[in-house]
């Protein structure tokens, strides 16, 4: 009788840890991702190529970002709602035509080339209009690779950029207009 009772107690201990405690556990967060985003030279994957993604609204989005071309890039985030692709661009092209007003010899003298992308990087990353969402910012240097893991909290569309500055053109151009841009739909 003891060891039918004792058996019974048993059971019903295992039912609970096998049955009722998973069942009170919260469900696993589902995460978009990961989206494998690989930047070459001035491009995504391949010339021509901007990458789209989706994902949902208030779940966590991973991006692991490669960078295979011999620049520095950057994966900034914007939200369509609030700005454009063509606004931003534009915005980065007048912070470098400032910088470049204040160096009139940055295309000929090493020393005013550095001095004109640090005058442009401080001015970009300043600027009101180049707000990123939620400071999605991201540097990835040649050869290294980065995780980039954000929450987007409202449906929409999203794109993410590179502003930084091929400067082996005359004129410098920036590498969103090489075509280094992407989109992101965020839906419920």
């Amino acid at each position: 009788m003891i060891a039918t009772i004792i058996v019974a107690i048993l059971l019903i201990a295992s039912l609970s840890v096998f049955v009722v405690l998973p069942a009170l556990q919260p469900k696993a967060t589902t995460v978009a991702g990961p989206f494998n985003l690989v930047a070459l030279d001035f491009a995504y994957d391949r010339i021509g190529f901007n990458p789209s993604f989706q994902a949902r609204v208030n779940l966590p989005i991973w991006f692991v970002f490669s960078n295979n071309g011999t620049n520095v890039h950057e994966f900034l985030l914007y939200s369509a709602k609030t700005t454009s692709q063509a606004a931003v661009l534009a915005a980065a092209k007048e912070d470098l035509a400032l910088a470049q007003s204040h160096h009139p010899n940055w295309a000929t003298d090493p020393v005013e080339a550095n001095l004109t992308l640090d005058e442009y990087n401080t001015l970009h990353d300043g600027d009101a209009r180049l707000t990123r969402y939620n400071d999605v910012d991201r540097n990835v240097d040649p050869g290294a690779t980065t995780d980039l893991v954000f929450v987007i909290r409202e449906t929409g569309d999203y794109f993410f950029v590179c502003h930084q500055v091929d400067s082996t053109v005359i004129p410098w151009k920036i590498h969103q207009d090489h075509g280094m841009w992407g989109t992101i739909s965020v839906t419920a």
